[in-house]
């Protein structure tokens, strides 16, 4: 649609359009938003943009919002339940199951929900598996964590695994995220070293 014309000495009219996009993918975050012009017939020019989101999915959003918050209490209820046998591990064990399923699901609802992630976290590190927990720090980060936490642990394990250009990957993202951080400072110099050793 023209929303809006005008005139130049160059040009007696000049329009400017309106174009409406709708994001194929609603539950991917849109980062960028980039021109392809491969017929070079014009020369495309943003002057403005405004997102908007559908008032259903808006809905929904809440939905899922207020669904992945009952998740996370439940899971949250799950972790401090104390078996009536204290003796009685594999109890424990069964809640943990539980608390980590809760969170799993509470993430799938609402990805930004970051003490669902926290607590998530927190269950995998003590069950020791670094395959489950690079995999939990990963979500955590690709959700757009503003939290360093994530990003440095990513780095600590790919460290811990000789993957030097996935550390120096993680502790840089870490630094964006919170620049003041002398540990993951001087892990990212490390990591440079190394690789400028190859």
């Amino acid at each position: 649609a023209v929303a809006w014309t005008g005139s130049c000495k160059m040009w007696p009219v000049i329009a400017v359009y309106q174009m409406l996009w709708v994001n194929p993918r609603p539950e991917v975050a849109i980062k960028s938003v980039r021109f392809f012009n491969p017929k070079m017939e014009s020369v495309p020019v943003l002057i403005g943009l405004t997102a908007a989101v559908d008032a259903g999915q808006d809905r929904e959003a809440a939905q899922r919002a207020a669904k992945a918050g009952e998740l996370l209490a439940q899971a949250l209820a799950a972790m401090a339940a104390k078996p009536a046998n204290h003796s009685s591990e594999s109890m424990a064990g069964k809640d943990d199951a539980k608390a980590r399923a809760l969170l799993k699901q509470a993430v799938q609802q609402d990805p930004t929900l970051w003490d669902a992630h926290r607590a998530l976290a927190d269950l995998c590190e003590k069950g020791g598996d670094d395959n489950v927990l690079l995999q939990v720090y990963r979500d955590w980060a690709d959700a757009g964590a503003i939290a360093p936490l994530p990003y440095n642990r990513m780095g600590q394990i790919l460290e811990k695994r000789k993957d030097y250009r996935g550390a120096l990957d993680a502790y840089t993202r870490s630094l964006n995220v919170e620049w003041n951080q002398p540990p993951t400072i001087e892990a990212k110099a490390r990591m440079e070293r190394v690789r400028n050793q190859k």
